[in-house]
């Protein structure tokens, strides 16, 4: 396709994410390097966990529009799409994907109620610049995908697109999910010892 890979999160909640994990990591390795501090070592359990927890709420989830693949990132997996499968797409409070008779969600890009009914108060021949972040986001990967399908000559709403549904594949995020269990798995074993 030749198209560059863009990658799309909420500003908002990486920079509040990205805070709240170095706090929360200096806090606990203060915690952990410092023990005439005195503090409980599920207190630092608790904060190693809600690292983590940060990482994978507000940081993790993306929405990439890659070569040949829209992969939706979310807390604990990844969806792979093929472009021309993608169907519907809609951004309100998260990102709305149908694929087939399959509708995948995204929490990486959203919209207000206020900016939806601004978005839609836009004349027809507005200039791009004044969308939303989250009309944006929908548009490019509206038009990603009207172009992958062009390119392979599939109609929209074809029984062709319903069939490449079944090309979606979903990989779970196991290094996170690893941590996650052995941080739980920590502060329960600090709670009881």
């Amino acid at each position: 396709m030749g198209k560059r890979a863009q990658t799309f999160r909420s500003p908002g909640g990486v920079i509040t994410g990205a805070l709240t994990v170095v706090v929360t990591l200096a806090l606990a390795g203060f915690g952990a390097f410092y023990p005439g501090a005195g503090w409980a070592d599920w207190l630092i359990a608790v904060m190693v966990l809600l690292a983590l927890l940060s990482y994978v709420a507000q940081i993790r989830p993306a929405v990439v529009l890659g070569a040949s693949h829209l992969l939706l990132r979310n807390m604990l997996g990844t969806v792979h799409v093929p472009w021309p499968a993608v169907g519907e797409v809609m951004v309100r409070q998260v990102l709305t994907v149908e694929v087939g008779d399959r509708v995948l969600d995204c929490p990486a890009v959203g919209r207000s109620p206020r900016q939806i009914s601004r978005d839609a108060a836009l004349p027809t021949d507005h200039h791009a610049t004044e969308d939303s972040f989250g009309l944006f986001v929908e548009t490019q990967i509206r038009q990603r995908a009207v172009d992958a399908r062009a390119q392979q000559g599939i109609e929209a709403f074809s029984d062709e697109q319903a069939a490449l549904a079944a090309d979606v594949r979903k990989t779970r995020a196991w290094p996170e999910i690893v941590l996650l269990v052995a941080a739980v798995a920590a502060l329960v074993v600090a709670i009881v010892v």
